[in-house]
């Protein structure tokens, strides 16, 4: 199934469910967005949102260009992939990754509070800004290597 809607709508609430699918939103700003598959891969592009909740069985969650001041994702297998979320200037509140298979990689993404936890794979959290400072992080993994340059 294919929604498509025009760009510029702002939405107080989006709440998307599927059973088995892709989910994939582009260009929308939101105050609150959830979306949520058993089965297949969500991906989110140049977003504005005051809270995100991305959850998926087994599928990969990709974002780029993505504002949040809240963000929690969860996944049991499949990759995370993060890239430009916030910036250093306009931070998030905070971010919650949670996996249990596979690997996690996280490319300028400004939030004050980081908690980012597999258990098996790795986890890779890089930023572009050398002089951020977040106030907490926590990157966890049982079997598989941790990787950032993130000041706290």
């Amino acid at each position: 199934m294919v929604i498509e809607v025009p760009r510029g709508i702002d939405f107080a609430e989006l709440d998307i469910e599927t059973a088995n699918g892709q989910i994939e939103i582009e260009g929308m700003i939101a105050t609150i967005l959830s979306v949520m598959t058993a089965n297949g891969e969500i991906t989110l592009s140049d977003l504005e949102t005051g809270s995100i909740k991305a959850v998926t069985v087994n599928g990969e969650i990709t974002f780029n260009d993505v504002f949040a001041d809240r963000t929690y994702i969860e996944s049991v297998n499949g990759e995370i992939d993060l890239n430009d979320v916030n910036t250093a200037d306009n931070d998030g509140t905070e971010i919650t990754v949670e996996l249990v298979n596979g690997s996690i990689t996280i490319n300028d993404a400004y939030f004050k509070r980081i908690e980012v936890a597999t258990v098996n794979g790795s986890i890779d959290y890089l930023l572009s800004d050398h002089s951020y400072v977040a106030d907490s992080l926590s990157l966890e993994t049982v079997n598989g290597s941790t990787n950032h340059n993130i000041n706290h």
